[in-house]
């Protein structure tokens, strides 16, 4: 079952995984989804809120780079008439990039 919120050893948030629109059906026994749906709205408003919430525009040839297990992400509407749109997504495998940084820390490169 993937969770929405996951924790680490510690008990810190170590990711994030939400997409409200591609929700299945929760199938929980219902004293737990008597607290869990609640919660799991609150959380679904919470995220639409300002106060939790960072705007970028993004020029052409401007990109933007995030941990995808750690931001919750979308776009704002557009219209398709305004010009021309090319949108590229790529991705990284975390625990190569955990191994750059690592390399380059312990060489004085990047601190």
């Amino acid at each position: 079952m993937q969770r929405v919120i996951e924790l680490d050893d510690k008990g810190e948030v170590s990711g994030v995984t939400i997409s409200q629109h591609m929700a299945d059906i929760f199938d929980l026994p219902q004293d737990f989804l008597d607290s869990y749906y609640p919660a799991f709205c609150k959380f679904g408003r919470m995220l639409q809120s300002d106060k939790y919430m960072m705007r970028f525009r993004l020029n052409a040839t401007e990109c933007i780079v995030f941990d995808n297990h750690r931001i919750v992400h979308g776009r704002a509407a557009y219209s398709a008439t305004s010009g021309e749109r090319y949108l590229r997504g790529c991705y990284s495998d975390r625990g190569e990039m955990r191994s750059t940084y690592r390399a380059l820390v312990s060489e004085g490169r990047f601190k």
